[in-house]
């Protein structure tokens, strides 16, 4: 192990030209950076940041489904690849997805229980949610720089863009946590520690939206699990699609972020040809073959 700074450009220059291969996580900006200064000749192993959601095609899960999603926000702190950040629901109706919003309120807070946040956390997350009120209040939405910025979604999202609207914003509290209905469809990262945002996204908008997005995208809840719908996601780059009960499910044989790591790692070299014993041990390794030869056919 060589501790290096990456400031130092001279050293790590030198190391990537005797490197087999490099492995870099991090933001897009790190990868980046790491490819343009890597040697064209080496391996670049690429790990990054990636984002992870649920899809309701139909709006009226069993509620068992929506316990076990809830528990999986409170359980993974919404801090792993696997984590639900966004639900999505197939809807353009923002009245639905408030309903929604509340009916799922209710359930985090009966599934809280142990798994619920620090007192620290929940002052945060009160901070934050007092701060949408706020802005709702004075107009601005729920965050004031959305209003400079350009959606590259599809729907309501552009058009919120284009006219310089922010989108609609509405909070219901679930227990430590909170249930954040908001009318656009960007895929981003929640304020985590069980405050999950819940979002319209037309079935026929999918690939309109989260293509953009096709290599951050990793694992997709779906309710209902269909196979129509699983070619969907998979058609966006999604690599790990499952139920809303098994976000954060991993086999340890299993892919991650859709390959298997331990090929990254390694390379295959075929030998095509009879091999010989070749080099100055050659000659003996031979004489005890042929002498084993012949004590077996003196034994017979």
């Amino acid at each position: 192990m060589v501790d290096t700074p990456s400031g130092d450009e001279k050293t790590m220059k030198m190391m990537m030209r005797l490197a087999g291969g490099i492995a870099v996580w991090g933001s897009d900006e790190t990868i980046l950076a790491v490819r343009r200064s890597a040697p064209a000749n080496v391996k670049l192993i690429e790990w990054g940041h990636r984002l992870s959601f649920a899809y309701l095609d139909d709006l009226d899960p069993p509620e068992e489904k929506l316990g076990a999603l809830a528990r999986h926000i409170f359980g993974t702190k919404q801090l792993l690849c696997s984590s639900c950040q966004v639900i999505y629901l197939n809807t353009d109706d923002f009245e639905e997805v408030k309903r929604f919003g509340r009916y799922f309120a209710e359930i985090m807070k009966r599934e809280e229980g142990t798994e619920g946040s620090s007192l620290f956390v929940q002052g945060k997350v009160t901070v934050e949610l007092m701060t949408r009120r706020l802005e709702r209040v004075s107009g601005t939405g729920c965050r004031a720089s959305e209003k400079t910025q350009v959606s590259r979604a599809a729907g309501k999202a552009q058009a919120n863009s284009a006219s310089g609207k922010a989108p609609s914003c509405r909070v219901y509290r679930a227990g430590s946590g909170s249930v954040i209905c908001i009318d656009d469809n960007k895929l981003e990262v929640s304020g985590q520690f069980g405050n999950v945002l819940v979002k319209p996204l037309p079935r026929e908008q999918i690939i309109t939206a989260l293509y953009s997005s096709k290599r951050h995208l990793q694992t997709v809840g779906m309710y209902p699990e269909s196979r129509e719908l699983g070619r969907l996601f998979e058609q966006c780059g999604l690599t790990n699609l499952c139920g809303l009960d098994n976000m954060s499910e991993f086999e340890i044989t299993g892919s991650h972020d859709g390959t298997f790591a331990l090929r990254e790692y390694t390379r295959i070299a075929e030998y095509k040809y009879k091999t010989t014993e070749t080099g100055p041990d050659a000659s003996e390794k031979d004489k005890t073959a042929k002498d084993k030869t012949a004590k077996d056919k003196t034994a017979e």
